[in-house]
């Protein structure tokens, strides 16, 4: 999750023997106005160190816009790395058929590319595209931050992805918070089950405690939908003229829960303590 999936809580995860996902952006300066990324890979490749130094892998989930996969340096350290899996986060660059190289290079390396995506149906229609990915995150409408404009139906998706490549690692997410519903994911045909809000309000989450219960005191339904990328959120205050991530506003929320706005799912509705990772994984497995 933007802002939220850092270091400490990606090891608390694995720890539990699950692979944790890591933001690219988490890990990188940013100008406060602009929410613009620094091309400079140092702080990224920090955490990256950090990150194996304490587990002796490299058993995650880097997420990436393909524009940072231009910067020659930063190209460099996810090599240097070499993180299991690396998820796209958008289709920018993949219009380009130049850009299809460094997915071949980074796959030649034993990363696997996967691609996030709101609507399955689009990225299906591009066979050049689809033969080059090793997988895809399927995201549904009840999930936190960026959702499709409409209902969607996580099941359904995954099955028609499924359907359509059977070698394909799918990973879906939204609203899953019990073991029920990862069952029921898996059942689809879906390899992984992801989770952002339930981890989001773990112990080990970055989040102050403060933010955490005032999420919890709310519920789903007084989440709108904000801004042109129509991201799911509890809205404190409004932010004016922020950026089109929504960035600005997320930055005001996760630190004060007085002011702007956090990224929450459905399964907020089920969360009523702040437990730890360890408790959480226990009781996410303990039906399947």
């Amino acid at each position: 999750m933007n802002k939220v999936s850092d270091i400490n809580l990606a090891l608390a995860v694995r720890q539990q023997g699950c692979y944790p996902s890591l933001v690219a952006f988490n890990h990188l300066a940013m100008d406060e106005i602009t929410d613009r990324a620094s091309n400079d890979p140092t702080l990224l490749d920090k955490a990256l160190t950090e990150y194996s130094t304490h587990t002796g892998d490299s058993e995650y989930i880097l997420g990436v816009s393909t524009g940072l996969l231009r910067i020659p340096e930063m190209l460099d350290v996810i090599l240097k790395h070499k993180p299991s899996y690396l998820e796209l986060f958008d289709t920018t660059e993949l219009k380009n058929l130049e850009f299809f190289n460094v997915l071949k290079k980074l796959q030649s390396q034993g990363i696997k590319i996967l691609l996030k995506t709101l609507y399955p149906n689009e990225i299906l229609k591009y066979s050049i595209l689809c033969s080059v990915l090793d997988g895809v995150v399927i995201k549904g409408s009840k999930a936190a931050g960026r959702v499709s404009l409409g209902e969607a139906d996580l099941i359904e998706d995954v099955k028609k992805l499924r359907a359509y490549r059977s070698n394909w690692i799918i990973i879906a997410q939204g609203g899953v918070h019990d073991s029920a519903g990862i069952r029921e994911l898996i059942d689809a045909g879906a390899d992984v089950a992801s989770m952002g809000t339930v981890f989001a309000l773990s112990e080990e989450s970055s989040i102050p405690t403060e933010t955490k219960l005032k999420m919890m005191a709310s519920s789903y339904a007084d989440t709108v939908k904000i801004g042109q990328a129509n991201q799911s959120a509890l809205v404190f205050t409004k932010t004016d003229n922020d950026v089109e991530n929504n960035t600005i506003g997320l930055t005001n929320g996760l630190k004060t829960a007085t002011s702007g706005h956090v990224f929450v799912g459905a399964a907020l509705d089920h969360i009523s303590q702040i437990k730890p990772v360890s408790q959480i994984v226990t009781e996410l497995t303990s039906g399947l």
